[in-house]
């Protein structure tokens, strides 16, 4: 079998194992080695924004798709 899709139960199983709203390790290791850019940032591939948010919320110029 050949999986050509991210199904639902992965989504399903991704947003239980990774809430949003949580203290991630690499969110804040994100944070702070992108801290220093001064330019904009892409965040390709955004999903349920758990990465996004936080780099928003820290001031960081950064867009997601």
């Amino acid at each position: 079998m050949t999986l050509t899709a991210y199904g639902p139960l992965c989504t399903e199983v991704y947003e239980i194992t990774k809430p949003i709203d949580r203290d991630y390790p690499d969110v804040r290791y994100y944070i702070r080695h992108l801290s220093s850019i001064g330019g904009r940032i892409l965040e390709a591939m955004v999903g349920t924004g758990r990465l996004l948010i936080p780099l928003l919320e820290a001031g960081i110029n950064v867009e997601g798709y």
